[in-house]
């Protein structure tokens, strides 16, 4: 709508000193979707889809109309956004925001208490760290810590995620991260084993890589091992039942990751 014309069917009404209704006085006044809108007490603000070209908020007087408004900016809007008007931007150079250009080139970042464990660690804690870099890297409380009346400073002992969840556990042995342990089904090891998955299926999924034992308490029961594909120190194992099921497994470092017992 043209920005004169505009003014000009405003105008009449406010020499008046009437105060004009949103259909009379502001008919046509918007741009891009968005549109003025006017209480019963004569307020008139901004409604639309966000941000628009025209300023938030009109003031009407007993007197006359007070339009903070910027109609050129509307119009000239409107010329950019016609693909038939003189100036308008090409489409091939309208750029559409993704959430990653939004957010400064970079996606929300996962929590790191939805981290799984892999042969180098979990998260950003890596095999091999010291107890107090762990804390500093998780970004998290850890929980748990060595024994208070336990006078060797250099004990076994668990950290974990999360306060009263004790299906993820990480070993500190000698001051330093060494094995994370898994008893939830939910946590995937990495190659894709899981709790509650048949020893056979370990066997087809870790093909070339996994050696079978008997579990050191129950003969019946086994202890798969797995080595990694690439060259790294730490191992996978899987504890097997009588009924041929993965009821826990864990990762990390010889000798630990071989410790049945855990800390105990």
């Amino acid at each position: 709508m043209n920005m004169s014309r505009q003014m000009r069917e405003i105008e009449p009404l406010s020499r008046r000193g009437e105060t004009p209704r949103l259909a009379d006085a502001l008919n046509g006044i918007g741009c891009g979707g968005e549109r003025l809108d006017q209480d019963d007490q004569g307020r008139v603000s901004w409604r639309g889809r966000g941000e628009g070209p025209l300023l938030r908020r009109v003031r009407i007087g007993a007197g006359a109309v007070f339009i903070v408004a910027l109609l050129g900016a509307c119009n000239a809007s409107d010329r950019r956004n016609d693909p038939t008007s003189v100036g308008a931007t090409p489409a091939s150079q309208v750029v559409t925001q993704t959430p990653s250009m939004q957010t400064g080139g970079t996606l929300p970042p996962r929590s790191v208490l939805d981290a799984a464990p892999d042969f180098k660690g979990i998260g950003p804690l890596r095999f091999g760290m010291t107890a107090e870099m762990m804390r500093e890297k998780w970004g998290n409380p850890l929980y748990g810590g060595p024994d208070p009346g336990d006078q060797d400073t250099q004990a076994c002992y668990y950290l974990r995620p999360r306060k009263d969840d004790y299906a993820l556990l990480l070993m500190i042995e000698d001051g330093k991260f060494v094995r994370a342990d898994v008893r939830k089904d939910s946590i995937i090891a990495p190659g894709g084993g899981r709790i509650g998955m048949t020893g056979d299926a370990m066997r087809k999924l870790y093909a070339g890589r996994i050696e079978a034992a008997p579990n050191k308490y129950d003969p019946s029961a086994q202890t798969l091992r797995v080595r990694p594909r690439h060259d790294e120190p730490a191992r996978l194992v899987f504890e097997v039942d009588a009924r041929g099921k993965v009821t826990s497994w864990r990762i990390g470092l010889p000798p630990q990751v071989d410790y049945v017992e855990g800390c105990s």
